[in-house]
């Protein structure tokens, strides 16, 4: 009888264990890899006082970060673009509040092989054209675009639908989410900087902070938005010159679920939110106004120091 108490008991420990494992689980980031980046610097400098902190990091697109943070699969995911209604209403209806912290503001820019010799630069009509789905069978050249350009192939490249730069881009010029069916479609912005680096006829879209990474490999293309080509830099970014290409990149917390979660993923948070513009730098992208980190940090419930 005693050994049978006993036993139970020990089932019991066992499955209050198992059941209270998943408030234990460890962090993970899921979304853009945009902005992938900014959390790598932050977890390369809290591991430093914290040697034991574990982070796992999932570039799996926007779209799918956010599904995860409704699901609760991820507390805290990055966007490279804002949430849609429709997404907001998801979470709402699994009992998660999303709380959006603006990260930074960045470009999608257009690069071409660095042997590209001649597209010296393109209007944002060029850029609509190229990748639009009236381009199937017809835009196969870049003489067809121009008839000054080489007859070379022309191979439009970009990340997939599930990501938020795919969205972001095609609404911005001008093609909502068409494209043409012979576009090239890469799970993330590092494999279209090497597929366009390795073709002189390809041409692909990109994070500035991207771009930045393959400077040796690929050439920024200056963008004409109407008042001659502009290229992309903190000045144009901030100014509002390099037009529809320029956006904000987005954290999304499930911040009941990362109190609950206490700890050192709690602290690393705090750590990001305080330290965010440092981050932000690091990953290449542009920094937002003191005031605006300020206020995100209020809304997660954090402070930052003066």
């Amino acid at each position: 009888m005693l050994k049978g108490l006993i036993m139970k008991k020990q089932l019991f420990l066992l499955a209050f264990c198992c059941l209270a494992a998943p408030l234990h689980a460890q962090l993970r980031y899921a979304g853009s890899d945009t902005v992938e980046p900014v959390v790598d610097a932050a977890r390369t400098a809290f591991s430093r006082s914290h040697p034991n902190f574990k982070l796992t990091i999932s570039s799996v697109g926007t779209s799918s970060g956010l599904r995860e943070l409704c699901t609760n699969r991820a507390f805290f995911v990055g966007a490279s673009r804002a949430i849609k209604p429709d997404e907001t209403k998801e979470c709402e209806r699994a009992g998660v509040t999303p709380i959006e912290v603006p990260v930074g503001l960045d470009a999608v820019v257009l690069v071409v092989s660095s042997k590209n010799t001649f597209v010296k630069d393109l209007s944002i009509d060029d850029v609509k054209s190229i990748y639009g789905p009236q381009a199937t069978g017809k835009l196969t050249s870049w003489k067809a675009l121009l008839a000054t350009f080489p007859e070379q192939r022309l191979n439009a490249v970009g990340v997939g639908i599930k990501h938020g730069t795919f969205d972001f881009f095609h609404a911005a010029i001008g093609n909502g989410k068409f494209v043409r069916s012979d576009y090239r479609d890469t799970i993330q912005h590092d494999e279209t900087a090497k597929i366009v680096a390795a073709d002189p006829g390809a041409i692909g879209y990109v994070p500035l902070s991207v771009a930045k990474d393959f400077a040796s490999q690929l050439r920024i293309v200056p963008i004409n938005f109407g008042e001659g080509p502009v290229e992309p830099s903190e000045q144009s970014i901030r100014s509002g010159k390099y037009g529809t290409l320029s956006r904000t990149t987005y954290f999304y917390v499930n911040l009941p679920a990362l109190i609950k979660a206490g700890g050192e993923s709690h602290e690393f948070i705090k750590d990001l939110m305080t330290n965010l513009a440092k981050y932000v730098t690091f990953a290449n992208m542009t920094t937002l106004s003191p005031q605006q980190y300020q206020e995100s940090a209020k809304r997660v419930g954090l402070t930052r120091p003066n």
